[in-house]
């Protein structure tokens, strides 16, 4: 049996979801008989844009009569021999190009360029399809400029692509181009609870909704999930069965976690954020629902004119998490990072009322009465340096509990380089041995960036259990949670970089031995007495 979105792949423009404002234009060009040359489909995945080029590809050649515009809507007729070739894929003149996998030059020469020479086998025009177009290389692309330019008369250009910006301006000013849109939340609904009518199968509309959420004005996606319903489910689909295939709510999970961040509270952040990861809940999910939740809080503060630089600095951080919890092993651990640094430029504040979203039960739609939390900037706070820090680890401001700007905070980190370093030994070998080719570099705001000699030695650092190790070490010797950012520098930086993290001795014969041989002190022994 096939997959859902496979067995309702729409089949006249009609069908199509949520992109009317490029089927419309489509079906006015097949009606005027003025049908482009090449065609560029772009945006995000699951949306229409292959569908509606075998759409096209079967209006171009249907035998059915075309030249007015009630003519046009009932094309492609979906009953002439060409119209049921391409629907079932086996119309040799309507060829679908994976780019990724003919992406040299050779392959598009010959699976293109020179096809398009010959006139169509059966049907009246020969369509090529190619798919995820950016993955071309730039040779190939350079080779295919002039036959998407002036192609042959039988010839249409249908190029798909999700990264319209790797596609060079060259190819895009030769086509018409068409942005598709993410399908809103409630035209969606609609197509699912349409698809259940047609399946037979009764399904909650709660349960529709939180598949409409997940995937994020995606037709293809939502499909999916609803067939993965379908088959857990039966002949209806209840919470129960839905909670086998869908990852468990977290919206209670991520208002109390923001209530926590908004009143400064770490401890009930932290413990937030352990009880959704003791419920199962996906850490993935909980961060995509917690950016939604901050979405529309800062959206209802923009509308009221009470937006903070705080509220857009939370988004920000939390957005830019989903693509590192997906490289880590401890992904929670990553959130609590972020919500800690949030609470550390934080006052400490009464719980806000929380601002309704549009995913509340009540579905409310109105402006909030009172805005989020606002929480205000501040400098690095040094809180005093735990057991776990080794005395050549804490700076005196540390130790004293001052304010300490990026500056201070920087400074501090290069004096305790090389010992931090010698610590993470214990939790991965291999850690040392990457940092000796890297040295503190700049620090904005709590990102600190390291400067690397060598781009092998930055990469491996990337890694979560290691990144994790030498964040955690930082954040101990600063007393804030930090970001770790990775940097290739050139030498010469690196040597200054290098002389910043060389503690001077006081002897000015050792000092100068140091900065000739570019080494350090391992260990310092007392001055023997008398």
């Amino acid at each position: 049996m096939p997959v859902l979105y496979r067995k309702h792949r729409p089949q006249t423009f009609e069908d199509v979801v949520g992109q009317s404002h490029v089927t419309t234009t489509l079906v006015s060009a097949i009606a005027a008989d003025r049908v482009a040359h090449a065609y560029l489909f772009s945006g995000p995945r699951g949306v229409g844009k292959t569908t509606t080029a075998r759409l096209l590809a079967k209006a171009v050649n249907c035998e059915a009569g075309r030249g007015t515009a009630r003519e046009a809507q009932q094309v492609p007729c979906n009953a002439c021999p060409r119209c049921i070739e391409i629907t079932e894929g086996r119309c040799m003149d309507v060829m679908e190009i994976d780019a990724a996998t003919y992406t040299g030059i050779d392959a598009v020469r010959e699976h293109i360029i020179e096809t398009a020479r010959f006139a169509p086998s059966v049907a009246a025009k020969k369509v090529f399809i190619i798919d995820e177009v950016h993955m071309l290389s730039t040779s190939s692309f350079n080779a295919l400029l002039k036959t998407i330019e002036e192609p042959p008369d039988h010839v249409h250009f249908i190029l798909a692509t999700t990264e319209l910006q790797k596609v060079p301006a060259t190819i895009t000013s030769r086509c018409q181009h068409f942005m598709f849109r993410r399908v809103d939340e409630e035209t969606l609904v609609r197509r699912l609870e349409r698809l259940a009518g047609e399946e037979g199968i009764a399904v909650e509309r709660d349960i529709l909704d939180q598949v409409v959420r997940i995937a994020d004005g995606s037709v293809r996606d939502a499909e999916s999930l609803l067939g993965q319903l379908f088959a857990a489910g039966g002949t209806a689909v209840d919470a129960a069965s839905a909670a086998l295939v869908l990852p468990r709510p977290n919206r209670e999970h991520v208002r109390v976690l923001l209530d926590a961040v908004g009143a400064a509270d770490a401890a009930a952040a932290i413990a937030a954020l352990d009880a959704a990861s003791a419920a199962g809940c996906d850490a993935d999910a909980f961060c995509r629902d917690t950016i939604a939740e901050l979405r529309a809080m800062t959206r209802a503060a923009a509308t009221t004119g009470r937006l903070t630089s705080s509220q857009v600095l939370a988004l920000r951080m939390f957005t830019e998490l989903p693509d590192r919890l997906a490289r880590s092993d401890r992904p929670f651990f990553l959130i609590e990072v972020v919500a800690l640094t949030l609470i550390a430029r934080t006052p400490a504040a009464t719980p806000a009322p929380r601002t309704p979203t549009t995913h509340d039960d009540d579905r409310q739609s109105s402006p909030p009465s009172s805005p989020p939390p606002v929480v205000s900037h501040k400098p690095l706070k040094a809180k005093p340096a735990t057991a776990r820090a080794t005395a050549s680890h804490t700076s005196p401001s540390a130790q004293g509990g001052v304010s300490m700007d990026a500056a201070q905070a920087l400074a501090t980190v290069q004096r305790a380089w090389h010992g931090i370093v010698r610590d993470l030994a214990s939790v991965n070998r291999a850690i040392p041995y990457l940092l000796e080719g890297g040295r503190p570099q700049t620090m904005d705001g709590t990102t600190l960036t390291i400067g690397f000699r060598y781009k092998l030695h930055a990469e491996k650092v990337r890694q979560p259990g290691i990144t994790d190790a030498i964040i955690a070490a930082i954040t101990n010797i600063l007393g804030v949670p930090i970001r770790l950012e990775q940097a290739v520098i050139p030498p010469d930086e690196f040597q200054a970089l290098d002389r910043a993290c060389r503690p001077a001795t006081g002897d000015t014969t050792a000092d100068a031995a140091l900065e000739v041989f570019g080494s350090r002190v391992l260990d310092e022994f007392p001055a023997p007495s008398g």
